[in-house]
C-alpha cells in the first residue's frame, strides 16, 4: 500500500531518509501499523467508485428570499 508521510524517518532497511509529503509504498504490515502507530505515515484515503460525486447530482433550483415587510 502507499501511504503519505507525516513526520520524517529513516527507513529501516536501506537507511533512505523519507521527508514528510513524500508518497512511501510499504508491503510489510507490521511496518507500516508501527509507523501508523507512531505518528509518521498516514493511510491514504480511498475513493470510493461506486458512490456518485457531489458534482454528479442535479441541483435543485433556488428561488430568491423575498422581504415581507410592506412598503407604506
Amino acid at each position: 500500500m502507499e501511504y503519505t508521510v507525516i513526520r520524517d524517518f529513516i527507513e529501516r532497511k536501506t537507511l533512505r531518509t523519507v521527508k514528510a509529503g513524500e508518497k512511501y509504498a510499504c508491503l510489510d504490515v507490521k511496518r507500516a501499523d508501527f509507523l501508523l502507530m507512531h505518528g509518521y505515515i498516514a493511510e491514504e484515503v480511498k475513493k470510493d467508485e461506486d458512490k456518485p460525486d457531489k458534482k454528479d447530482k442535479p441541483q435543485k433550483a433556488v428561488t430568491p428570499k423575498r422581504s415581507t415587510k410592506k412598503k407604506a
